[in-house]
């Protein structure tokens, strides 16, 4: 690769972190706002409910696959800023007959083209809290959402053509983050980039949040965008925020703790190819999966 081809392998790309009220206006346009004031950008993610954290499962707005105004906005903000955008999660049936909708990631191109992936490990837990000794906070998302079907397009990277690069993502949700087989399904089709939108329970957060997205850029050697969401929700949900973008080298490009906004870094894709000539664990692995 010259020079010329290196310059042009850089990836400018932000993670949004958020912390969404049960408004969808008022979401929507912090969202915009946001993207107004950066600087111009291949790829926005954003994080898990970006568009509505709801008082309750009954207030949530829910949506019919590519019918609805909060697609609608993805798709044109994408046109129109020119950049690829990953939109955490959203609500949506497939049908009307669905009895729940998928917690769906839609991924929307600068040509306004969508598609999407659905959430497919789903958080049912209970949580010791320490504000309550003894205290357990229970969370089960399979009341509200159901699971994402284990297919092959749910399991297939995305194609971002960026410049001249064609680069290759890989989409998950929050959960997702605990199960590595997923992550390691993208690193056999060379994702260069991985995105984990969450809204991590501020518990859990604390303790595995950070460990986890550096484990799974270093074992796949891919960048890791993960746009969170932060602090008290109308529901009484806690979250831990610390948007993050690390490297495949597992170095913190950038970190946001408690503040809403964005994170800009620019990614270095010839850094993955280094690490594969100087460090190929892909080419050592002697177990499927």
């Amino acid at each position: 690769m010259n020079q010329a081809q290196q310059k042009m392998a850089i990836v400018k790309a932000a993670c949004l972190q958020m912390n969404s009220s049960a408004s969808v206006d008022d979401n929507l346009n912090f969202v915009e706002e946001s993207l107004k004031s950066a600087p111009k950008l291949d790829l926005l993610v954003l994080p898990e409910n970006f568009a509505q954290m709801p008082l309750n499962r009954h207030e949530q707005i829910i949506e019919l696959s590519e019918f609805g105004r909060i697609q609608s906005f993805v798709r044109d903000l994408a046109f129109r800023y020119r950049t690829y955008i990953v939109a955490g999660s959203l609500p949506i049936k497939a049908d009307k007959r669905q009895p729940k909708p998928y917690a769906r990631c839609l991924i929307a191109s600068p040509n306004g083209e969508l598609s999407h992936y659905d959430k497919l490990h789903l958080f049912d837990v209970d949580v010791e809290t320490t504000e309550n000794a003894g205290g357990k906070q229970r969370y089960r998302e399979s009341a509200t959402y159901q699971h994402g079907e284990l297919s092959s397009s749910q399991l297939s990277s995305r194609v971002l053509h960026i410049g001249s690069n064609s680069v290759r993502l890989g989409a998950s949700i929050c959960y997702d983050l605990r199960f590595p087989e997923l992550y390691r399904s993208f690193s056999r089709q060379g994702v260069d980039i991985i995105t984990v939108p969450s809204a991590f329970t501020y518990e859990t957060g604390k303790m595995h949040w950070e460990c986890l997205l550096r484990a799974r850029a270093i074992e796949n050697q891919a960048f890791v965008l993960a746009a969170a969401q932060v602090g008290m929700h109308a529901s009484g949900r806690r979250t831990w925020g610390h948007s993050m973008i690390v490297d495949p080298w597992g170095r913190l490009l950038k970190v946001e703790a408690a503040s809403t906004g964005l994170l800009c870094a620019d990614l270095d894709l010839n850094l993955i190819k280094k690490l594969e000539q100087r460090f190929p664990v892909t080419k050592h692995k002697r177990l499927d999966g």
